[in-house]
């Protein structure tokens, strides 16, 4: 607990625990939202991030710029390395254990169930976002105060986060 992440960690991280050819398989849209709720519930239970890298809105959700790019071709499809086993992981034995109950949690839903589940915790300024709406050239940042405040207004302290929705 309390050491600050690089996505690309957390990221090989949840790519190691998928299954290939399976529904706990991971592609880009999906890997994008774990992170998502990975950051969330993080904040939730400890008062700080897990992940150093903001999160941005994208036209098709919220992401990692550096990962989006990283998996960009795996983006509807199974990301290669999936289920692969990870070699210097320096993610500590208490975050993996906390990273491995978010896994529990989504790893049967698809990028697009979570694609939908993800709208109700984003701060409010990012619900239903589009950016040819918005005029926007480039990805809005979402601030990480805003996802922490979304968190704890939205989710009870652990007990196990899927019972508090």
């Amino acid at each position: 607990m309390g050491k600050l992440y690089s996505s690309k960690e957390v990221a090989d991280y949840i790519i190691s625990k998928g299954i290939k050819q399976t529904n706990q398989s991971l592609t880009n849209f999906k890997l994008q939202k774990i992170l998502y709720y990975s950051q969330g519930f993080y904040f939730k239970e400890y008062n700080k991030p897990l992940i150093k890298e903001e999160f941005k809105m994208f036209r098709h959700g919220v992401a990692i710029k550096e990962e989006l790019e990283r998996y960009w071709e795996f983006n509807f499809i199974e990301i290669d390395k999936t289920g692969n086993k990870l070699k210097d992981c320096k993610i500590k034995e208490e975050d993996k254990e906390f990273l491995d109950e978010v896994w529990n949690i989504f790893k049967n839903f698809t990028g697009k169930q979570l694609d939908y589940l993800v709208q109700y915790d984003l701060p409010e300024e990012f619900r239903n976002y589009n950016l040819e709406i918005r005029n926007i050239k480039e990805p809005e940042v979402i601030a990480k105060n805003s996802i922490k405040y979304q968190f704890n207004s939205r989710y009870k302290k652990r007990e196990k986060f899927n019972n508090n929705k």
